[in-house]
């Protein structure tokens, strides 16, 4: 019996409705210059109670590294059966379709060569997990477009390296891109996890109830912490509960905290090319005010180059329990640059 023009329309309505009803999101990829529809797991099969993307800043100059540092995660980093999406946030490298087909099609090849996988299939359900978004950057009222007017910590660097200071400090919290999902992980392109993980690093945080993973702690250069001592003091001392949490934290303040100078050690960092943020606890009103405080002074960023990694110490520090609310991922061969941190055996959940 041939199918009528209503029947067809009939089951192309019960099969989208199907599909509706199923635990998946979909999102627009581009692959070899071809707009494409692929489902990315959203989570919200009430037996994954939480969402997760993993987030990079892309650009095309960082192409020959990211490419590795994806190609490890597609080898060393298994979140089971949850394919959670990859977004590569870019600032206009990949707005056209022939450096995004280049940067995948480079990536295939990567991921052809990877042994003992699936090869084809390890490539196809990799790759469609990743999708790129834009981030729109300008410089901030009362910044001018000129490098020696603002006389930035970092002028070689200047306004990029700020940008993302900014991006990563505050204002990734309110990027759409975002929205929906309970944490992300964040990598740098030149960021490598050369060994498999014996965990799924998004269960450990949903498991063991944190807000915050990291890799490793350091102290960030003094010079491009000018200033920073005084506002956060000056920010506990306006908010008794602030100063009680550092105080129950351990927060250590350089000597003579009443007479803090320009030029003190510099603040303690979470090496952030490594992190896992769980996002409701970074939206909570009290971490908006503080950060929205710190950043209408746009000097701080931009020219004194505040830096998105002693910013989310002081956060963590100023609002959260910092052991019990953070995870140390010692578990893990990873490199950035060169080797931070101290690895322990990786222990399976």
């Amino acid at each position: 019996m041939s199918l009528t023009k209503s029947h067809l329309r009939l089951l192309t309505a019960t099969a989208l409705i199907f599909l509706a009803s199923l635990p998946w999101t979909w999102s627009l990829f581009y692959h070899r210059g071809k707009r494409i529809l692929v489902d990315v797991y959203s989570g919200h099969d009430q037996s994954i109670p939480y969402t997760a993307a993993i987030i990079y800043l892309a650009s095309v100059r960082r192409s020959a590294e990211m490419v590795r540092s994806l190609t490890l995660v597609a080898q060393n980093l298994h979140t089971g059966p949850r394919q959670w999406p990859i977004i590569l946030f870019h600032t206009g490298d990949f707005d056209h379709a022939g450096p995004r087909s280049e940067l995948l099609a480079r990536l295939e090849t990567s991921l052809s060569k990877v042994p003992d996988t699936a090869g084809s299939a390890l490539q196809s359900v990799f790759i469609s997990r990743i999708y790129f978004s834009k981030v729109h950057w300008s410089l901030p009222e009362g910044i001018p477009d000129n490098v020696t007017l603002v006389d930035p910590v970092q002028a070689g660097s200047w306004p990029g390296y700020h940008h993302m200071c900014a991006f990563f400090a505050a204002n990734i919290f309110s990027h759409p891109a975002l929205e929906g999902y309970t944490y992300y992980l964040r990598l740098d392109t030149d960021s490598f996890i050369e060994a498999p993980l014996c965990y799924d690093p998004f269960e450990v945080m949903h498991v063991r109830k944190r807000i915050y993973g990291y890799r490793a702690v350091g102290p960030d250069a003094p010079d491009a912490t000018l200033g920073m001592w005084e506002f956060v003091d000056g920010y506990a001392r306006s908010h008794p509960d602030i100063e009680k949490r550092l105080q129950m934290n351990g927060w250590k303040w350089p000597d003579g905290r009443d007479t803090l100078q320009k030029g003190a050690r510099g603040l303690l960092s979470y090496y952030n090319n490594f992190e896992i943020v769980k996002l409701e606890a970074f939206r909570r009103p009290d971490v908006h005010r503080w950060l929205n405080e710190l950043m209408r002074d746009p000097k701080r960023v931009y020219k004194y180059r505040w830096g998105d990694a002693p910013i989310r110490y002081a956060t963590v520090n100023m609002f959260f329990n910092a052991t019990q609310d953070t995870e140390f991922f010692c578990g893990m061969k990873y490199t950035h640059q060169f080797r931070l941190g101290d690895e322990c055996t990786c222990v399976p959940l």
